[in-house]
């Protein structure tokens, strides 16, 4: 249960996000001392990653030395998530540590992605069980370990909420930056032009429309945020 009087919910999200990352490393701990422990026919050692394993390897990569460093099947990564990466390692204290600024970023985005969509469900009138269930089943459900490990998921879901939160209470500013930035994320962000034109048409004066059912809660969706999120790229 999660208190009606807290819009954010922080100290459940909290919870929920330290305990992923403890399930995690518990799971990277028990891989690596079965691997260490068990030989294959001809006593070869078992190989296992890490955080930084998979296509978090491939960001870390693009981030340090770019696209064409880090060869052609580099570019089937989005740019955003190394990018910033990139940016952030330029800090003080950074240099050098660029595979420690990517899991820091994302497990933040992760963070982020939880707070959001708990206001979300508020915004869409969703009771205090649900958005219990709704904040442990992000932080524990089985797909749930990409957002510790260093890949775009945790960055591409704080964009898409983003998206949502935008388009359901009417600032369609943040609704159109967040969804060019989550284009730019992943490969599937392009469909978030989708949601954001529903949301759009409900607001528009046209009778066939209304079928879509009233426009967002929080505020009608102007003519002019119609038009604006028509612009979209």
């Amino acid at each position: 249960m999660v208190p009606r009087d807290d819009p954010w919910c922080l100290r459940e999200v909290v919870l929920a996000w330290l305990a992923a990352r403890l399930v995690v490393g518990a799971a990277l701990a028990m891989t690596k001392f079965i691997a260490d422990n068990a030989r294959g026919d001809q006593g070869a050692r078992l190989q296992t990653t890490d955080l930084l394993g998979w296509d978090a390897g491939w960001y870390r990569t693009i981030a340090e030395v770019g696209y064409s460093g880090a060869g052609d099947e580099s570019r089937r990564f989005f740019p955003l998530l190394p990018m910033l990466v990139r940016a952030l390692s330029h800090l003080p204290g950074a240099g050098g540590h660029v595979g420690i600024v990517l899991l820091l970023l994302v497990n933040l985005c992760a963070l982020g992605f939880a707070l959001l969509l708990v206001r979300l469900a508020r915004i869409e009138g969703l009771g205090s069980d649900a958005t219990f269930r709704l904040i442990w089943f992000t932080a524990l459900a089985p797909p749930a370990f990409v957002l510790v490990m260093g890949y775009a998921e945790a960055l591409a879901g704080l964009l898409a909420v983003a998206v949502f939160l935008g388009a359901r209470s009417g600032r369609w500013e943040l609704a159109a930056v967040a969804g060019l930035l989550g284009g730019l994320c992943r490969p599937l962000g392009v469909l978030l032009a989708i949601p954001i034109a529903v949301e759009a048409a409900r607001g528009l004066p046209w009778p066939g429309l209304r079928r879509l059912g009233p426009p967002p809660r929080r505020r009608a969706a102007s003519a002019g945020g119609s038009c604006y999120a028509g612009w979209w790229p």
